[in-house]
Formats: C-alpha cells, sequence, structure tokens
C-alpha cells in the first residue's frame, strides 16, 4: 500500500527523504507528516506487505545527531519522546536535512 493510505484525514506528508534510512537493522523510507514521523517500509515479491512505525510529534522532547567512523562515516539521530527512544542512521547527506527539518519542525511547536 502507499503511505498515504495509512495517513489520517487531516494529516499530510511534510518532508520525504530521498533514500532509506536504517531503523532497527532494516532500511525504511522516512517521512515527516503534519503530525507524525513515518518509518515505512514495503516488502515481498508477489504480496506487498507493509511495516510501519512512527511517533507523534508532539510527544518528541530531545533531538541529538552525531556522526561516527573514520572511513565511512555514518550519522545517527536520536530522538526522545516522553514515552521511548528511536534511534536511525544512514549517510550524512540523508540525515543532515532530516535533522534540520526535525529542528525546524520542533521550534514550531514549542
Amino acid at each position: 500500500m502507499p503511505l498515504e493510505d495509512f495517513l489520517t484525514a487531516d494529516e499530510h506528508i511534510r518532508f520525504s527523504c530521498p533514500k532509506p534510512v536504517e531503523y532497527q537493522d532494516e532500511r525504511f523510507g522516512f517521512f515527516i507528516t503534519t503530525r507524525r514521523l513515518i518509518f515505512h517500509r514495503s516488502f515481498g515479491l508477489f504480496l506487498k506487505k507493509d511495516k510501519i512505525v512512527s511517533e507523534d510529534i508532539d510527544h518528541i522532547t530531545e533531538i541529538k545527531y552525531e556522526e561516527k567512523g573514520v572511513f565511512s562515516i555514518r550519522s545517527l539521530i536520536q530522538i526522545k519522546t516522553d514515552k521511548n527512544s528511536v534511534e536511525f542512521n544512514g549517510s550524512p547527506d540523508v540525515m543532515k536535512p532530516i535533522y534540520l527539518e526535525l529542528n525546524s519542525l520542533l521550534g514550531k511547536h514549542s
């Protein structure tokens, strides 16, 4: 199913990552909507299945960005909510725009 089938009636995509990110050792598309952060993955050869993980934007309390590695640099974003913590990673060229968008978004919600 396309991601739009999982959005609520008043929810719209405001940011879509051009390349997949790694979340819990799997590759996901990453989206920021007007209400949630969404990790979306479709898989299966003949019968497509979807896997979605989401966090409400209103519950985010902290965001951290870190780069690791010497020859192959990976970026890590850690998002803390009032209930749990979410970590995902990818190349710096993918992760920096996500971090900037999240900071911009949280500045508007504070």
